[in-house]
């Protein structure tokens, strides 16, 4: 947590999850409750629970290939289907209004992420990431 204010960064990985496991709903992939433990673990905002890092990557890892899995077969009639209560703004209208809002919502969380990291002198996200790729 950022100096007693603001969302925890497990806060925000939990937020990112929920939205990975709505992506999977709206584009018809296998439905799934084994997510909501971890991922409502995660959800206080204030950083005043202590948390299982890996439990909750493992969980990311996990909708990550989900997404993967079911983008695929994202057809432009699933893309036009209207949703009525979808995670996002009241002009969200279609699924794929809520995937570009999904993907713009996960990148400003991302960034977010990262400057947190900057500030407390971290290695760079980008960095870590040009790791993984080398493992």
């Amino acid at each position: 947590m950022r100096g007693q204010t603001g969302s925890s960064v497990t806060w925000t990985v939990g937020h990112l999850c929920r939205l990975r496991e709505e992506t999977i709903h709206l584009l018809n992939g296998p439905q799934s409750k084994r997510f909501k433990k971890p991922i409502s673990d995660a959800l206080d905002a204030d950083g005043s629970k202590e948390h299982d890092f890996q439990a909750l990557m493992d969980v990311w890892n996990e909708l990550h290939d989900g997404v993967e899995r079911v983008l695929p077969d994202a057809t432009e009639d699933i893309l036009q289907t209207v949703i009525k209560k979808p995670m996002a703004p009241p002009q969200v209208k279609t699924v794929l209004d809520a995937l570009i809002f999904y993907g713009w919502h996960e990148a400003y969380h991302m960034g977010t992420m990262a400057m947190i990291r900057a500030t407390l002198n971290y290695p760079e996200t980008s960095k870590r990431i040009m790791e993984s790729f080398q493992k």
